[in-house]
């Protein structure tokens, strides 16, 4: 935390990333594969203006139930 600035500084390594990584059985790679495939929905919601509760719950319920077509249909919206 960088008080001046009023920012969060990332410094690399995150101790919650890494405990979850070992409770799940996932890799680094995954993880990373994953985090960048989430934000990706995250901004084409934003650039959709899908902003009310139940519109976003679709969403989530959707990318659970099918990430790759949710991530897919993002990553095109985008373009």
């Amino acid at each position: 935390w960088n008080a001046k600035e009023d920012i969060f500084l990332f410094s690399g390594q995150s101790y919650l990333l890494e405990e979850q990584m070992k409770k799940l059985g996932i890799d680094r790679s995954y993880l990373k594969r994953e985090l960048h495939r989430r934000k990706t929905v995250l901004e084409w919601m934003v650039r959709k203006n899908i902003r009310r509760y139940k519109e976003v719950a679709n969403v989530i319920r959707e990318y659970y139930a099918n990430p790759n077509r949710v991530f897919q249909k993002a990553r095109v919206g985008l373009k």
